[in-house]
């Protein structure tokens, strides 16, 4: 045996087992998050179509979501009925009239795969969405979309994809896809000249 080859082979052993780097954010995709980090707390008007495979119509529902960082997502649904939906950190309070319900976000799987996608992108958290989703950055800064693919088992069951696209450091559209086939879709866009309300 050749004592002079060892220590290559020790090296070539020793390099196979360091772990792999990882891959390197796009330079759009971090542009993208760092111009969020620093946007303002928003307003936006929604427009949602919900499409469930056991009706035959879509549903919609319109209002406005609210973002007040770090961990607040506020939905006031308009149409087709009044209801409040306050989501802080991982407490829910739904007001519908006079009645008020909390609960956590633990209980409902999908709405929290949702709301993490949605706090970490408008918080221009990459990290924070990276940690839940898979994550594929397509377009430019001015004009973009991330494809969310769920990493944790219990999600996979219930969630196939999320699609964002927006502009600049706003969202403009949200897709949510499910396993089972339904799937809807929210389109945002400015509450011109509406203050911001805590």
């Amino acid at each position: 045996m050749n004592s002079g080859m060892m220590p290559s082979r020790w090296l070539l052993l020793a390099g196979l087992l360091l772990p792999l780097p990882v891959p390197a954010a796009p330079a759009g995709l971090v542009q993208v998050f760092d111009a969020l980090a620093v946007a303002p707390p928003s307003d936006q008007r929604y427009v949602e179509e919900k499409n469930f495979s056991f009706l035959d119509d879509p549903m919609e529902q319109s209002g406005v979501l609210r973002y007040r960082p770090p961990d607040t997502v506020i939905k006031e649904e308009q149409i087709p009925d009044q209801q409040r939906f306050e989501i802080r950190g991982d407490t829910v309070l739904l007001e519908s009239g006079a009645d008020k319900k909390h609960f956590q976000l633990d209980r409902l799987p999908l709405l929290r795969a949702f709301i993490a996608a949605l706090r970490a992108t408008l918080a221009g958290d990459l990290a924070t969405l990276e940690t839940y989703y898979k994550v594929a950055f397509s377009g430019s800064p001015r004009q973009w979309q991330l494809r969310l693919e769920p990493r944790a088992a219990e999600l996979v069951a219930y969630l196939d994809f999320i699609q964002i696209r927006g502009r600049d450091d706003a969202i403009e559209q949200v897709e949510i896809h499910e396993t089972n086939g339904d799937w809807s879709i929210m389109h945002l866009s400015p509450l011109v000249g509406a203050g911001q309300n805590d």
